[in-house]
């Protein structure tokens, strides 16, 4: 489908760059500990990873950890040090994840041209939308940090709406606001199932932004309706 009227986009790895620094910014972090905890840094760091892959991958205990992410990095890293079985003082979890949150938030990056391309399609006579997951808290100061609002027609924020992706709800909520029809609406994300196949079970086409250039993962369930590198390649 190659005239949409509507595109509905993500915002985190899709127009701004927000994992690509998160290896360092946990090694840094990790690194801040080591005297203390005699962690080996390394080690903690794959621990960390293999939680937080578990964690999020649980849709009950992400869609609740996106409600306060410091909390929620905190259950990763105390769920690394006890793996490793590595004793620590009660607080260090947290205060290690506000630190590494901070470094995250400073981090991010718009990806180069993202800015060009939502002028483009806007000059073309698209309609764009936002429809990300998170808090009002954690969104909205990177919508506005960018200067992100005056490109879309619609945000929608989780944490706002009351529900995210891949709940029914917030994919027809911005049809409706859009007064999109789904034959004509592209949904462009990062995400293969929050950003494609939910889109797709309500007839939208679902592109698949594989900004790491990984291809599918193997055995996916999911088949996007395009994929891109950037989103510089939708125009």
């Amino acid at each position: 489908m190659d005239d949409p009227r509507v595109i509905l986009f993500d915002l985190d790895d899709t127009i701004i760059d927000f994992s690509s620094n998160s290896a360092e910014c946990w090694r840094l972090t990790c690194l801040e500990v080591r005297e203390e905890t005699g962690a080996d840094v390394d080690a903690l760091q794959r621990a960390i990873n293999e939680a937080a892959n578990r964690f999020w991958a649980d849709h009950d205990r992400a869609e609740e950890g996106r409600r306060d992410l410091i909390r929620a990095s905190a259950t990763i890293i105390a769920e690394a040090f006890a793996t490793l079985e590595v004793p620590v003082r009660t607080d260090l979890p947290r205060e290690m994840s506000a630190r590494y949150r901070a470094r995250r938030e400073d981090s991010i990056r718009l990806f180069e041209g993202a800015i060009e391309v939502l002028e483009a399609l806007r000059e073309q006579g698209r309609r764009l939308a936002l429809v990300t997951n998170g808090t009002s808290a954690e969104q909205r100061p990177k919508i506005e940090r960018f200067d992100l609002e005056h490109h879309f027609d619609h945000i929608q924020i989780e944490g706002e709406f009351g529900l995210g992706k891949p709940h029914d709800a917030a994919y027809r909520h911005a049809l409706d606001t859009m007064n999109a029809d789904p034959a004509t609406t592209w949904f462009v994300g990062d995400n293969l199932e929050w950003d494609v196949a939910a889109p797709q079970r309500h007839g939208i086409f679902g592109i698949w932004v594989d900004g790491r250039r990984r291809g599918l993962p193997a055995r996916s369930q999911h088949t996007p309706d395009r994929v891109v590198h950037r989103i510089t390649e939708l125009i």
